[in-house]
């Protein structure tokens, strides 16, 4: 359009990259972590207190275990907790949407 200036046109292309971002990952959780994650981040949430020893997983029960996602965890499961699991997809939309804008 012969109105728009070229700040304007990338404004736009900006928001439609973003919003392409955030409709492409806004789709049924799959990872098969999920549940993981959202059981680390109630046990971290319940004993104010990172895990170090794995309380979950029969095979490795009791095993040391360094969890490098723990803000992760707890973001996930005080949304899950708030929102179910449709609060979960928007969270992982939102975050693809902010990794794309800071990219």
């Amino acid at each position: 359009m012969a109105g728009l200036d070229s700040r304007t046109w990338n404004g736009i292309l900006a928001f439609l990259l973003l919003a392409a971002a955030f409709l492409c990952v806004f789709t049924t959780i799959n990872d098969n972590d999920a549940f993981w994650h959202l059981a680390f981040g109630k046990q971290i949430t319940e004993t104010r207190s990172l895990v170090r020893a794995e309380p979950f997983a029969f095979t490795t029960q009791g095993r040391p275990v360094t969890d490098l996602s723990w803000l992760f965890n707890i973001a996930a499961y005080a949304t899950f907790k708030s929102l179910g699991y449709t609060g979960l997809q928007l969270l992982a939309a939102t975050a693809a949407a902010a990794a794309m804008f800071i990219v």
